[in-house]
């Protein structure tokens, strides 16, 4: 989720970093939200039916989606307050992200989900890979993530 236009983002490492995920995972859908994904994504998209650039969309969409979804993945340079990670663990959902300091606390030593050793699209793609791995090995409780994620998220109020 993200203004994909936004060096923030760092739109080209997560088309990178999605690129090598897929040849490594053969049943993953990744959907993409937010503003003008089309020029850092479109390429990928039309070679790879399992990306959907879902542009923007009403918050109950992206929530739905969330909900729905086993992780959530974070390419950016720097977040301030990461809503969309604190949105995903209150949902039931793990993190994958690039090291960045914030991102690495709600990630809490790997207990809700898994950070990257470097800003590589290989790092990162290797990242969501082994996190889904631990969802298909049955590590992850989406029930527990959320009990976790809503309580953290209360402390927030």
């Amino acid at each position: 989720i993200g203004r994909w236009s936004d060096p923030q983002k760092d739109a080209p490492l997560l088309a990178a970093a999605l690129a090598n995920f897929f040849s490594r995972r053969k049943k993953t859908e990744v959907v993409l939200f937010g503003a003008d994904p089309e020029r850092a994504f479109g390429e990928l998209a039309r070679r790879e039916p399992r990306l959907r650039l879902a542009g923007i969309q009403e918050p109950h969409v992206v929530a739905l989606t969330l909900a729905q979804s086993r992780a959530a993945l974070f390419s950016s340079r720097w977040e301030t307050g990461p809503h969309v990670a604190t949105e995903a663990l209150a949902l039931g959902a793990t993190l994958v992200s690039v090291p960045m300091p914030n991102l690495e606390g709600m990630i809490d030593g790997g207990r809700f989900g898994t950070l990257a050793g470097r800003r590589t699209p290989q790092a990162l793609a290797g990242a969501l890979a082994a996190e889904l791995a631990e969802w298909d090995a049955g590590r992850r409780d989406a029930s527990g993530i959320a009990r976790q994620g809503r309580a953290r998220s209360d402390g927030l109020r």
